[in-house]
């Protein structure tokens, strides 16, 4: 992630990456770092799991750290050592990739393909579980330009419990994102 954020930011050659940080103990990272990662893992199949969690994490994250740009590391996979009894299925990493963007992550990255492989909830094979993140993926990179625009776009807000909006304006047209949680 060094390798990959110095050669997009040659002159911000320092990041730091956590999995959470809290208001009580913000954590060195986030007071040295230029770019801040984020692990949210929320699609386990545990009962007291939330896909809304990831785009709660995000906000939280932001909102502790208001001047550092924040990308996302977003759970693609079975951790069999955690005792989690699944990964994502393609609509909620696809739900949970949307969130993110909502919040205003500046990147994605998914953790790990290669631990896909032992993937025994899914029934599926690596082939098939990298074709349904890339699939995903793929959206997201024809919205690239609009996502990534930054000319004055209106606002919207909903009183809808668990939607989250991104409001854009690309090329003269107004864009609205929504996902529900």
């Amino acid at each position: 992630q060094n390798d990959i954020m110095s050669s997009v930011y040659p002159d911000h050659p320092t990041m730091g990456v956590t999995d959470r940080t809290f208001p009580t103990r913000p954590g060195i990272y986030a007071k040295t770092a230029d770019i801040i990662g984020v692990d949210p893992y929320y699609c386990t199949g545990k009962e007291d799991q939330n896909l809304a969690g990831v785009g709660n994490m995000i906000a939280q994250f932001k909102e502790l750290n208001p001047n550092r740009p924040v990308f996302a590391t977003l759970q693609g996979f079975w951790y069999k050592n955690r005792g989690d009894l699944r990964g994502p299925t393609e609509q909620e990493y696809r739900n949970m990739v949307w969130q993110a963007l909502c919040e205003g992550i500046v990147a994605i990255d998914t953790y790990s393909y290669t631990d896909m492989k032992a993937n025994p909830w899914s029934g599926k094979t690596y082939e098939e579980l990298w074709e349904e993140q890339a699939t995903v993926l793929q959206e997201v990179d024809d919205f690239e330009q609009i996502i990534l625009s930054t000319l004055p776009a209106p606002y919207y807000e909903t009183d809808a419990e668990g939607v989250r909006l991104m409001s854009k304006r690309y090329n003269g047209k107004s864009y609205l994102f929504a996902v529900n949680t």
